[in-house]
């Protein structure tokens, strides 16, 4: 049987199926026997059209890597109608937010249905794509319908949100703002800086006091607030 990494690439308008308005393609390789993103690219503007220069990449050549097809093993025209593309917009972050599981059953599952009916029979291939053909299919069908579940992010130890407490408090000892201070010291947004304060005024740790939006706390409400440490005996 064929070693050969199973890989396929797909093509399809983003998020809606019809109207995009992107367009999405998507590289899924077979990784320790599942499903996996390994490349994606997405477009708001022809990649067609996008100069060389900037896409080392000539139009024929261009052409052939973006082609509009399910399957890479579709055939494929270069000279077939291209769908008309929407005039061009910014891709945000929430347009990259993407739902992979989601996006990897909705491209195998017509790979699962076809790799099914070629181990009943159904089609064949001859010469010598049929080992590897043969192999794919038995993988594709064997495998799991999505990814596996990554594991999530590590919980923050108390001691890291104890640091977080001491800047804030060193802050306000010179006058200078918490926020900022968190910011510079661990090299973090402002966001993630106020979220981690958000964090240490509520429970479990309760290391900071609460206060209104936008107002911190002064030092004698934070030595207050902290709880002290049992000294082992």
């Amino acid at each position: 049987m064929s070693t050969s990494p199973i890989f396929n690439r797909f093509w399809a308008k983003w998020p809606d199926e019809d109207e995009g308005p992107f367009h999405l393609w998507t590289t899924i390789a077979m990784i320790d026997g599942r499903p996996e993103v390994v490349g994606v690219e997405m477009f708001s503007v022809d990649p067609v059209s996008i100069p060389e220069l900037y896409s080392n990449l000539s139009e024929n050549e261009s052409r052939a890597h973006f082609r509009q097809v399910r399957r890479s093993t579709d055939t494929f025209d270069e000279h077939e109608e291209r769908d008309e593309m929407r005039e061009g917009r910014a891709i945000g972050t929430q347009n990259i937010r993407l739902p992979l599981g989601k996006i990897v059953r909705m491209h195998m599952a017509p790979e699962r249905e076809r790799a099914e009916s070629y181990l009943k029979g159904e089609w064949t291939t001859d010469g010598a794509l049929a080992e590897s053909v043969q192999s794919a299919a038995e993988t594709i069908v064997g495998a799991p319908a999505t990814p596996a579940k990554k594991a999530g992010r590590k919980p923050k130890p108390r001691e890291d949100f104890e640091d977080v407490v001491r800047i804030y408090k060193e802050a306000l000892s010179i006058g200078a703002n918490p926020i900022e201070a968190i910011m510079t010291a661990k090299n973090v947004s402002k966001s993630c800086a106020a979220k981690w304060v958000w964090k240490c005024r509520r429970p479990p740790l309760e290391l900071l006091p609460r206060t209104k939006r936008g107002v911190a706390a002064s030092i004698a409400e934070v030595d207050n607030a902290a709880p002290k440490r049992k000294r082992k005996a």
